[in-house]
């Protein structure tokens, strides 16, 4: 039997994962730090909650720690795996 990928992208298969097992990705890329930026020195982040950039920071984490799996998986450079390009285009459209 095929799996296809509903989520077609690095940064859509964490968003997803993120939702539904959140706990499972902070075990595996570890628990995002506090955040440790004042958001009233920076003022794109003025209203910017330390959830919302601690969240930011987890995704951030989440996105790099696939990247580089898929990368090692494939045998490429980091570089070559793009977050927002289809997974198809490495070969891997289902398990």
């Amino acid at each position: 039997a095929t799996l296809f990928f509903e989520y077609r992208t690095v940064s859509a298969l964490v968003d997803h994962l993120l939702d539904a097992r959140r706990e499972q990705v902070e075990r595996w890329v570890g628990p995002a730090p506090a955040a440790t930026i004042r958001t009233s020195d920076v003022a794109p982040l003025r209203s910017a909650t330390a959830v919302e950039v601690d969240d930011a920071c987890l995704r951030e984490r989440a996105v790099l720690a696939l990247r580089r799996l898929v990368a090692s998986t494939l045998q490429r450079p980091l570089p070559q795996v793009d977050a927002d390009v289809p997974l198809e285009k490495y070969g891997i459209d289902s398990i």
